[in-house]
């Protein structure tokens, strides 16, 4: 009984000693290099470069400074992006993980799943809470994409299951507050609308986001509308088409009604229309 105690401890010691030095000569690196490549494999036109990757404490895998590029444009920072397990969805076979990530100023929190498919292809499942995210941050990408300046706060959630390369089914709901919009050139007179809040209700099938509805509410205005656009790579080739109606309050009315249609101004409304690439968008009246 006491060499069978005595090895147990043996045993558990040697364990714990390994794990310390895993911990500590963890071959951060190489993983970094690997991590790159997959993401750049996945992602076309996507480049990352992780400043640096370890584990922490609690157990996870924890990155830093993680730049994202997207066609020699570097768009958004990642400050910290920490995994862990979900030990209770590990005990019943899956591999679940917990994913934490400080970004554009706010936090991206929740579940990732990965599962084989056939091949050597993977599936993923993500379920993320977004909070506090500042669009501002992402005016790099949204400006190389239609040219406007964009800023304000997103808060929402996110559901996907798929492919990485999006061909998989998901839906979000977002939520925008304080937002602006700075027009690259003059819409009716206008440089530029501010809002106090948004929604937006889209679910993702192979591709195609179906935005069943969506709204702005600002001082000067408010819009309702609808649409879809389908993805492509790269990305701004994902052709838009949405369709609006414009509801300008007294003020903005006035500013801008010589130059509307009559109709438009004994309906109250402006209908408008979207469409084209996320790269080449056209916005008309309809």
């Amino acid at each position: 009984m006491k060499n069978i105690k005595k090895w147990l401890a043996y045993l558990l010691y040697v364990i714990a000693l390994a794990l310390v030095f895993l911990y500590v000569c963890f071959p951060s690196e190489a993983v970094v290099r690997y991590a790159e490549q997959r993401i750049n494999a996945a992602f076309c036109g996507v480049e990352a470069d992780i400043g640096s990757l370890g584990p922490g404490l609690p157990p996870a895998i924890v990155a830093e400074d993680i730049e994202i590029t997207y066609k020699d444009t570097k768009t958004v920072l990642v400050n910290r992006l920490a995994v862990s397990p979900s030990y209770a969805d590990l005990v019943m076979g899956k591999r679940f993980f917990n994913v934490y990530a400080e970004a554009a100023e706010g936090i991206i929190q929740g579940l990732l799943g990965i599962k084989e498919a056939s091949g050597n292809s993977t599936e993923i499942s993500l379920n993320l809470d977004l909070k506090d995210i500042q669009i501002e941050e992402f005016n790099r990408i949204l400006s190389l994409q239609v040219g406007h300046f964009v800023e304000g706060g997103l808060e929402g959630k996110i559901e996907y299951t798929g492919p990485p390369d999006v061909t998989g089914n998901g839906n979000a709901v977002l939520d925008l507050r304080k937002c602006r919009v700075r027009f690259n050139s003059t819409f009716y007179g206008m440089e530029e609308l501010e809002f106090r809040s948004g929604k937006a209700v889209a679910e993702m099938k192979n591709r195609r986001v179906t935005i069943s509805e969506f709204s702005l509410e600002g001082s000067q205005f408010s819009v309702t509308g609808s649409g879809n656009i389908m993805l492509a790579l790269p990305v701004e080739n994902s052709k838009i088409r949405l369709s609006a109606r414009i509801a300008p309050h007294q003020a903005l009315f006035k500013s801008i009604g010589g130059m509307l249609p009559a109709k438009y101004k004994r309906e109250g409304e402006i209908p408008v229309r979207l469409t084209g690439t996320l790269g080449n968008p056209g916005l008309s009246l309809r």
